[in-house]
């Protein structure tokens, strides 16, 4: 769906611009040219020695806009993506590497709900809602400009449980049309990319390996797959 690729994208760039211009001073962290805190001092040895193994646990919350087969934004509508966001949380455990800290592996643990809706054909709509908790593990990296964890990048994917979705009434099954299917509860795979700042703002999206997640194939029959957009605010504790 390039087009919709397109103004996800616009939508995107304007959010993380926004949210930069808008970031307090206090909020930007130290440059790459100076050591992680503690670094280089008296008894960090002995620190380092004693740091647990996981090095932070982020919590979060945030909106998700789901785009796929059923959605309520068929024509794409950038405003529309955001208005029709329904509400996310995640829970991440992180391990940090590298001389300033740049890179990180992570375990992220993450839940949607996603709805859709026909908006035209047919006297009465097909309507479908469905829980998603994603179990995603990701590796990300401070992008060196400007000021450190201003902007780090993620990229990863992991399970992503459909767990108790539920369709209208109306909702074909696959031997009245192949392009149906109203799956129960399941497992699929999805991939995650996106960027994070000052591990206080998060913007990114999920792509599903199926295009069931909303039990239709598409309209047009076309092959493809569903996925989601999501950004939120998030806050990290550091264990070290």
């Amino acid at each position: 769906m390039p087009k919709a690729s397109h103004n996800i994208a616009l939508a995107t760039i304007a959010v993380a611009l926004s949210v930069l211009f808008l970031m307090p001073a206090s909020a930007a962290g130290q440059g790459f040219g100076e050591p992680f805190q503690g670094e280089g001092a008296p008894g960090s040895q002995t620190e380092e020695e004693s740091t647990p193994f996981v090095h932070g646990l982020t919590i979060g919350v945030g909106m998700s806009t789901y785009q796929g087969d059923l959605s309520r934004n068929p024509d794409n509508n950038v405003l529309k993506y955001f208005s029709s966001a329904t509400p996310s949380v995640l829970v991440r455990a992180d391990r940090r590497f590298g001389q300033f800290q740049q890179f990180g592996l992570n375990a992220e643990l993450q839940y949607h709900r996603i709805s859709g809706k026909t908006t035209s054909g047919g006297s009465q709509p097909l309507e479908v809602s469905n829980n998603l908790v994603g179990l995603d593990f990701t590796a990300d990296y401070d992008l060196p400009y400007i000021r450190q964890g201003l902007f780090r990048v993620f990229l990863g994917g992991g399970p992503l449980f459909v767990i108790s979705p539920s369709y209208s009434s109306n909702f074909p099954e696959p031997e009245e049309d192949e392009r149906f299917d109203p799956l129960g509860s399941r497992v699929v795979g999805s991939v995650v990319a996106g960027v994070s700042m000052f591990d206080t703002f998060r913007i990114g999206v999920r792509v599903s390996t199926s295009d069931f997640l909303d039990g239709h194939v598409g309209i047009d029959g076309a092959k493809g797959v569903d996925y989601m957009g999501f950004f939120g605010v998030t806050h990290r504790f550091d264990f070290r």
